[in-house]
């Protein structure tokens, strides 16, 4: 007698994974990973947000240590300017408040008091050539320059105590009108939520 080999239908049947578990098993790798992504993202626009603030915080205090030097705080030289040029050349002591540049008795050019380290700040340049400053000035985190308003004459209508100072932050798109008057328009609330909390009203 001859025994007939029968299939075999024990649990070595199968010694490997079907497509379809394999795709499963893929589709929840990536799944995973995009929400590890959003994570880090979410995470990393907080800390940037942060450093904002802080770096806020001290051109502030700064701005404050040159109006007790100067008796205001630095004016801007053009309607349209979105003051970040104006605002480094007067920190970094190249400019007096009405945006002038500062000379001796001879005519000379001359530093005055620097008011903030530059160090601590990324640096870059700008379409304001100010001979003084070389066209440099604050960015914030995302590599977008600081907004900074204040008046540009004595007979402008300035309805704010002091400056304003502002990140349009990583997604905001820049504003197409400045606060000519020192109040935030709907333009600058309407760029969403990157704007409301990187505001300093002084």
């Amino acid at each position: 007698m001859h025994a007939e080999a029968s299939s075999s239908s024990g649990p070595d049947a199968h010694s490997g994974f079907t497509l379809i578990e394999v795709l499963v098993v893929v589709a929840l790798i990536v799944v995973m990973t995009g929400f590890g992504l959003a994570v880090i993202d979410g995470l990393k626009e907080r800390a940037l947000r942060a450093r904002a603030h802080g770096e806020m915080a001290v051109l502030a205090q700064a701005l404050e240590r040159y109006r007790s030097v100067y008796g205001d705080y630095p004016w801007l030289n053009d309607s349209k300017s979105d003051g970040a040029g104006e605002l480094y050349l007067a920190l970094t002591g190249k400019t007096g408040p009405k945006g002038d540049e500062l000379r001796d008795e001879a005519g000379a050019p001359v530093s005055g008091p620097c008011f903030v380290d530059s160090v601590q700040f990324s640096v870059g340049n700008s379409a304001i050539n100010h001979s003084s400053g070389g066209g440099l000035l604050f960015l914030d985190p995302w590599e977008r320059p600081y907004i900074y308003q204040y008046k540009r004459s004595v007979n402008q209508e300035w309805k704010r105590a002091g400056f304003l100072l502002l990140s349009l932050g990583g997604e905001a798109e820049s504003p197409s009108s400045l606060p000519a008057d020192g109040l935030l328009s709907a333009t600058y609330r309407s760029t969403g939520d990157a704007c409301d909390d990187l505001i300093y009203n002084e």
